[in-house]
């Protein structure tokens, strides 16, 4: 048995959308404690870091579609706003 899998086509907005959800899951919570990083702190910190993979990968399909400098100049604003890594 074989099988293959068709290219999935995705608006530029639904990307755009897609991008703006990844950068709210990027937020830090109010009650994470910056003085003194536990273990969930550990662990939110290694989760921003895979969020930040998809990111990556979402941004490189919005570049391809919507041109790199509008992609750029998105995540220029949020890295600011939500301190990416």
């Amino acid at each position: 048995m074989s099988f293959s899998l068709a290219p999935v086509i995705i608006s530029p907005s639904r990307l755009q959308n897609i991008i703006l959800i990844i950068i709210k899951k990027l937020e830090y919570s109010s009650d994470y404690d910056f003085n003194d990083e536990c273990e969930d702190e550990a662990m939110f910190q290694d989760y921003r870091k895979n969020i930040k993979l998809i990111f990556n990968a979402v941004a490189k399909m919005v570049g391809f579609t919507r041109g790199i400098l509008e992609l750029s100049a998105l995540y220029i604003y949020y890295a600011r706003e939500y301190n990416f890594d």
